[in-house]
């Protein structure tokens, strides 16, 4: 799914925006494991009053959003997903408590899909008047989507932690696979004329959820 492409992704998720960890729940195995599209919000559209601050790549003054820009908005999109080196098989018999290893890499650095994160998108070094729009713009953000913005540098590598789980008990081979539940903050700008453009994408990693699967 290219979340690039509004449209796209607004048609293929069409309903979606139940609870993600229950959807998650209800993944079914098959592998190699791909990203799965869990939810999308409603579209949240951001008020011109903080378009100042809005670091657009393209358009980089106030007189040109004006003029060619028809709104900014924002969502956020839930995706679960894992790494192949994750998944571990159990041999049927008791059950037993294991240590397991979980590698955690940020959906959008495989995908490349955007290289400009919430950091980027709001001019973070504002001053004076421009200072209150920045802050109610990172306020709006938390309040519609959650989402708590930070003038450091997102720490994208990849990141690997151990966590002690319990196998439960089964006459039958499991495979156990550690899904990470990542949400992804998007903004677009509709231009007047040409189109929807995507303008940020920024991850955090919500949480490790385990799911077994009967082989």
């Amino acid at each position: 799914m290219d979340i690039s492409n509004w449209e796209a992704l607004k048609n293929d998720m069409g309903e979606n925006t139940g609870k993600p960890l229950n959807q998650l729940l209800n993944i079914p195995y098959s592998y190699p494991p791909k990203p799965v599209f869990l939810s999308l919000s409603d579209p949240y559209d951001i008020p011109q009053k903080y378009w100042p601050v809005i670091n657009d790549p393209k358009y980089d003054n106030m007189l040109k959003k004006q003029q060619l820009v028809d709104s900014y908005f924002g969502a956020v999109l839930y995706v679960a997903y894992t790494a192949p080196s994750n998944i571990q098989t159990f041999p049927a018999g008791q059950s037993q408590a294991t240590t397991i290893k979980i590698s955690q890499v940020s959906v959008l650095k495989q995908t490349n899909v955007c290289s400009v994160d919430v950091r980027s998108l709001i001019k973070g070094e504002a001053s004076g008047l421009l200072k209150g729009v920045t802050l109610g713009l990172t306020t709006e953000l938390e309040t519609k989507f959650g989402y708590s913005y930070s003038t450091e540098t997102t720490d994208t590598k990849e990141k690997t932690f151990t966590k002690t789980v319990t196998i439960p008990a089964s006459d039958k081979d499991r495979i156990l696979v550690p899904w990470n539940l990542s949400k992804i903050l998007v903004v677009y700008r509709k231009h007047k004329t040409k189109g929807i453009s995507l303008i940020c994408a920024d991850e955090t990693i919500e949480q490790s959820v385990e799911k077994f699967y009967t082989l």
